[in-house]
């Protein structure tokens, strides 16, 4: 038999196995997740699951030490499935001695399906800007910009950091890099530290030249790393940026482009972003609902973070379209003044001073 059609029986069979009977092949399960094939390796995940639920934590956890990386991977993805709050300690010994990105952001996104805080939410740790260059240096020859001509370091505007000096070459690498090997739309372990040392108001140009450029480019889903940078790099500006395409990429069928943008919208701080996300989700509660559910997530996640309910969070968030405690606002030009003043009936009464 081929090795595509033993393959193919082989995934048909466990295929089997797994939705119907997981409870009687839980040690064949356990060895598929050390499976060569991918295909294999999830399949036991989602057997395990069924079969043991929260018992497999220990042994998942023990394969987190596994020599193959694919392995290690399963095993992360496991425990990402059964989203146990008791795996957390295993993982974070995990993430602490291991050197692979791709094993890394496994780990990551399991710890926070198991409970632990987001990384965007996290706590940073402290690293001087000397650290963190010396941290750059020893890891240069691992870095590795990603695939695609439309990226031009040399065309960005600088990234200035906390000190003043812009950000070097091998730092922007560093960024770059790290952040492309994450899957999720947020800030990526490795980059956090970094991020402590920039002010959005400063970055935000850099930002939306990068998002400049890869609007220009196909605008591939590996590239999703574009929209965290623009939301962990930019101030109030990256909200119409990341906004605007996003009707067409919905009415091109690019809908995760368009869920993903939503997602980068929340990370930039303050009420305006989370009052354009609410728009959204009531714009895409019917149609193109995944894009709604994104920011409808995003808005729960935001709510939870302030401690108050979604309704809440909607009170508190209610654009005042410029308009004082009073309900005036003063509109001025050279040579003239007017004041709108909002009554009850939400009708406008102009006056001219």
């Amino acid at each position: 038999v081929e090795a595509k059609t033993k393959n193919e029986i082989l995934g048909g069979l466990w295929g089997v196995v797994t939705e119907q009977r997981p409870e009687w092949f839980v040690e064949p399960l356990w060895a598929v997740m050390e499976d060569k094939l991918k295909s294999l390796r999830d399949l036991g995940i989602g057997g395990l699951k069924t079969a043991l639920g929260a018992k497999a934590v220990p042994r998942a956890a023990e394969l987190l030490g596994a020599k193959r990386a694919d392995v290690r991977i399963a095993a992360a993805d496991l425990l990402r499935e059964l989203g146990d709050a008791s795996a957390q300690a295993s993982l974070r010994a995990a993430l602490d001695a291991e050197s692979s990105d791709k094993v890394r952001g496994a780990l990551q996104t399991a710890l926070e399906a198991c409970g632990a805080a987001p990384v965007a939410a996290a706590e940073p740790q402290e690293s001087s800007l000397d650290e963190l260059k010396a941290m750059f240096e020893k890891q240069a020859k691992k870095l590795k910009l990603p695939k695609g001509d439309w990226l031009d370091l040399a065309a960005l505007p600088p990234l200035p950091t906390s000190s003043g000096a812009p950000l070097s070459e091998l730092g922007l690498t560093f960024l770059i890099a790290k952040q492309a090997k994450h899957k999720t739309i947020e800030p990526t372990l490795d980059v956090v530290p970094l991020l402590a040392h920039f002010d959005r108001a400063a970055t935000t140009d850099f930002a939306l030249a990068l998002f400049e450029q890869w609007l220009a480019s196909p605008q591939v889903a590996a590239d999703r790393w574009v929209l965290v940078l623009v939301g962990a790099l930019a101030d109030k500006r990256g909200i119409s940026v990341l906004k605007a395409p996003i009707q067409s990429w919905a009415d091109n069928s690019r809908h995760k482009l368009a869920e993903w943008a939503a997602q980068a919208i929340a990370l930039i701080p303050g009420d305006e972003a989370l009052t354009i996300l609410d728009g959204l989700a009531n714009r895409y509660r019917r149609k193109f609902k995944n894009i709604g559910r994104a920011c409808r997530e995003a808005l729960e996640t935001a709510a939870a973070d302030r401690g108050v309910s979604l309704d809440d969070l909607a009170d508190l968030i209610v654009p005042d379209f410029g308009f004082d405690a009073g309900r005036q606002r003063t509109f001025s030009w050279d040579g003239g003044e007017l004041i709108a003043v909002m009554g009850p009936d939400f009708k406008l009464s102009w006056i001219n001073p």
